[in-house]
């Protein structure tokens, strides 16, 4: 996010899609260090390798340089 904010116009905007720890998979794999799994064998990221499961406190703070953060959740279901 660093290098994000160093090339990122004056007005400029981002949008970036972060998966938060209270998804489906959390803590269904090999954790290799906080919140960061392989090899989690159910739900959307099943086989899919390395994923890392975000807190909101840990967003805020990759997004510490930037002005006018907007964090939106959104919720889906796989197979109601």
């Amino acid at each position: 996010m660093s290098e994000v904010f160093r090339v990122l116009k004056s007005k400029g905007k981002i949008f970036s899609v972060m998966i938060s720890n209270n998804s489906w998979g959390y803590g269904l794999g090999n954790e290799l260090e906080k919140n960061t799994f392989v090899n989690i064998k159910k739900g959307p990221f099943a086989n899919k390798g390395l994923v890392h499961f975000f807190e909101e406190k840990e967003i805020r703070k990759l997004l510490d340089k930037f002005e006018n953060i907007n964090i939106e959740v959104s919720t889906r279901t796989e197979n109601n």
